[in-house]
């Protein structure tokens, strides 16, 4: 089956090589978080009427990022379902002119270039292009499922998001982070020290629930675990190393 139960109301949904999420929600209908390759309609209407319902119950859709592997059904998603399509305005204006990817070395370490190479060299730089109704930033709420805050978390991409669900105490963190061989940060980052940067901020926000693109969901406790590794204590060591910059305020060429 593509869809697994996360919790009452929430579900996995197993696209080729990435994972997407389902809200439900008896006001707003169903909420997709990210939407797999290109093609990956066929998964998402499995995991819809496995629920009993159909492509229209789709009512809104939510991309972390431009990425082929985010993004690539997405064109194809909205035209089918008439959703509303939430973005960040940097990684918007790829997907908008089919452009999927921009200049993104592998992390440090070699484990981290292995996966490089396996899952994120061969990925194709386009996605059929598509605009997005409603461009959100830091701090937004979309106001579906009880609320879901918008976290912005650039480095892996600029316009990197992550969503909050309130009611589900769950946040959906596209690659900001990894699940593979533990919880760790993402094999490639656009900027990678921005990255990091954007983990200790995550860190501070309260949730039990985490959901990746990459690896098995954290269930329980899941804030915690993001403390541990890149809390207070990991910021002020890092602050040693380099020169700090809030992941809130972006480079000069990286409006909001």
């Amino acid at each position: 089956m593509s869809r697994k139960q996360i919790q009452t109301g929430l579900h996995q949904i197993a696209y080729t090589g990435v994972n997407g999420f389902l809200l439900e929600s008896k006001s707003d209908g169903l909420i997709l978080i990210d939407t797999g390759v290109e093609g990956s309609e066929g998964v998402v209407l499995k995991a819809v009427e496995s629920l009993g319902q159909g492509f229209k119950e789709i009512r809104h859709i939510l991309v972390t990022h431009c990425h082929p592997d985010h993004a690539g059904g997405l064109a194809a998603l909205k035209a089918l379902t008439g959703a509303k399509v939430y973005m960040h305005r940097r990684d918007a204006i790829l997907v908008a002119t089919g452009r999927a990817m921009r200049r993104m070395p592998p992390s440090p370490g070699l484990l981290n270039r292995i996966l490089y190479q396996v899952m994120i060299a061969p990925k194709p730089k386009t996605v059929p292009p598509v605009k997005a109704d409603v461009l959100v930033g830091h701090g937004d709420e979309i106001p579906v499922a009880g609320g879901i805050e918008v976290i912005h978390t650039p480095g892996h991409t600029e316009g990197h998001l992550v969503f909050l669900a309130r009611r589900h105490g769950a946040a959906f963190l596209g690659d900001a982070a990894a699940n593979l061989f533990g919880l760790r940060p993402m094999m490639a980052y656009e900027h990678y020290q921005q990255g990091i940067m954007s983990l200790q901020n995550l860190s501070r926000f309260e949730f039990e629930v985490a959901c990746f693109g990459h690896g098995p969901t954290i269930r329980k406790g899941a804030g915690n675990r993001f403390r541990q590794l890149w809390g207070e204590r990991t910021a002020r060591r890092t602050k040693r190393l380099v020169r700090p910059r809030s992941p809130l305020v972006p480079p000069r060429n990286f409006p909001r």
